[in-house]
């Protein structure tokens, strides 16, 4: 990893989120929502720096407002199983499960992305969980959704996390270029990824 940071200690918080910390940890929520767009089917509208809402930065998908939606449509069965049990489910329910577990999974991995790359960035010196609230609490409400008990939850966490990392790592030099673009530009929509990509989304 590339030491590119500017890490400056703040009196109150500890750290100084600065924007190039910003524009990696978008960057890391855009590679992996490319990555794994077949399964979630999210969209790439654009992504910011700006600040929006009170947060540091957006990630905007133009289906990520539909999480909800999503989880509700697809829990039914996942609430089915847990009432009457695996084996007395349809093929095409049990299809449904599997097809809501990778969901999950997939969701899970985009969300934790930010702060797995911002740590990275950092060569460790930021934690993953800083400047990254509103990601775990998305963690959390997804998980909440399907899991049955904090053993299950624990799994797919742990198992979303490492193909996370194994993207992130992967796919280094393209995020180093996408992140400096955006500290530089502020803002960049779906084809000015695309062009930085070297390939279509």
């Amino acid at each position: 990893m590339s030491e590119i940071v500017r890490i400056r200690v703040d009196g109150q918080s500890g750290y100084t989120y600065d924007d190039t910390l910003k524009a990696y940890h978008e960057c890391g929520h855009v590679i992996l929502q490319i990555y794994m767009r077949h399964t979630t089917k999210n969209i790439l509208a654009y992504v910011t720096i700006r600040e929006e809402g009170g947060s540091g930065g957006k990630t905007h998908c133009e289906l990520g407002n539909h999480i909800q939606e999503e989880l509700n449509s697809l829990s039914s069965v996942e609430n089915k199983r847990r009432r009457i049990g695996w084996t007395r489910l349809t093929d095409e329910e049990k299809g449904q499960v599997r097809l809501l577990k990778r969901w999950v999974c997939a969701q899970v991995a985009i969300s934790l992305a930010g702060g797995i790359c911002h740590n990275l960035a950092s060569n460790g010196m930021i934690p993953q969980h800083f400047h990254a609230e509103s990601d775990y609490k998305l963690v959390d409400k997804i998980l909440n959704s399907f899991c049955n008990s904090s053993i299950e939850k624990i799994k797919i966490r742990s198992k979303s996390e490492k193909v996370s990392r194994k993207i992130i790592r992967r796919s280094w030099s393209k995020i180093e270029q996408l992140a400096t673009e955006l500290e530089r530009r502020k803002y960049l929509d779906a084809n000015e990824v695309e062009n930085i990509m070297g390939f279509g989304l």
